[in-house]
């Protein structure tokens, strides 16, 4: 993600080095040594546990205009779990979501390793990565299923059977915002043109 728009890159981490700048030509999910770091996992407002933080990955016809870029959406529909509001940076470009345009993958550990099957088997070695459920849709809602996973991956999971629940229609459109200090420093990513419009604003 060489673009012009970025003050920063996104930071992932090495198996040999820990966290690094962004080597298009080295992802972890296509033979390379690069991955997402387990410091992107999704978080609970600690006031308003309506609301919830988190990384995705994001389908664009122009990705230079959405990469790190930050989001709001409002869920509807009956779920387990009581966040209705993801507040949400983009990470990814999402290239295999397979929705077309404006497909949204919300990053969790538990919820599947999708169409990239390999990227977490390179990344957590030793780890039987079928008993983390299905490819698409993970461990549903077996919570038990979460202590298969790394330890360092077990709160994102755990959060996603507490606090979250089920994936659910999105109401409306994603909303631009600016990011969040948090979403900044755990991704090391932050945008030129930032929005004036904070978060914060839109509960109001």
């Amino acid at each position: 993600m060489a673009f012009s728009s970025f003050k920063s890159t996104v930071v992932l981490a090495t198996i040999a080095t820990g966290p690094k700048r962004e080597d298009a030509n080295s992802s972890g999910c296509g033979g390379g040594w690069e991955f997402q770091c387990s410091c992107q996992q999704p978080w609970t407002d600690p006031i308003n546990p309506t609301v919830g933080y988190a990384f995705a990955a994001m389908t664009s016809s122009i990705e230079k205009e959405t990469s790190c870029a930050c989001y709001v959406a409002e869920f509807e529909g009956a779920k387990p779990g009581k966040i209705n509001t993801l507040f949400y940076q983009v990470i990814n470009d999402g290239g295999d979501v397979g929705f077309g345009v404006d497909g949204l993958d919300i990053l969790v550990p538990g919820m599947g390793v999708g169409l990239m099957t390999q990227g977490c088997a390179n990344q957590w070695k030793g780890f039987d990565i079928g008993k983390w459920g299905k490819q698409y849709g993970g461990l549903d809602r077996d919570a038990a299923g979460c202590a298969n996973l790394p330890q360092d991956l077990q709160h994102g999971c755990m959060w996603r059977m507490k606090d979250w629940g089920d994936s659910v229609r999105i109401k409306g459109r994603p909303r631009r915002v600016r990011c969040s200090k948090a979403h900044i420093d755990k991704s090391g990513c932050q945008r030129k043109d930032e929005p004036t419009e904070v978060f914060q604003d839109l509960l109001q």
